[in-house]
């Protein structure tokens, strides 16, 4: 149904343009590359939820629905324990530096 990546090579490309274009492994990718470096603890579990969204994403288009509802409650569950008030900051944050 998705065939294969597009691009894996994504050091130029954008969180929104991809994830809005539905490039979910794609998206991923990039974000990953953002969470290999990223030392704050709570910026890092904001990435790891995105990320996990994402592969949430992969999975549901590939008709493996169980599989996209377990990694969308492992991101949503990594989202709530950070602070509400923080997390437009990260969405922004992340955005303007992906």
């Amino acid at each position: 149904m998705l065939g294969p990546p597009i691009s894996t090579d994504c050091d130029n490309c954008k969180f929104q343009d991809l994830f809005y274009d539905f490039k979910f492994w794609e998206t991923h990718e990039s974000l990953e590359k953002l969470w290999r470096v990223e030392t704050d603890p709570q910026r890092k579990k904001y990435l790891q939820a995105l990320i996990l969204i994402c592969a949430s994403m992969v999975k549901y288009c590939k008709g493996q629905i169980q599989v996209s509802d377990d990694l969308m409650n492992k991101a949503l569950s990594l989202i709530s324990d950070l602070p509400e008030e923080l997390l437009p900051f990260f969405y922004f944050s992340i955005t303007l530096n992906s």
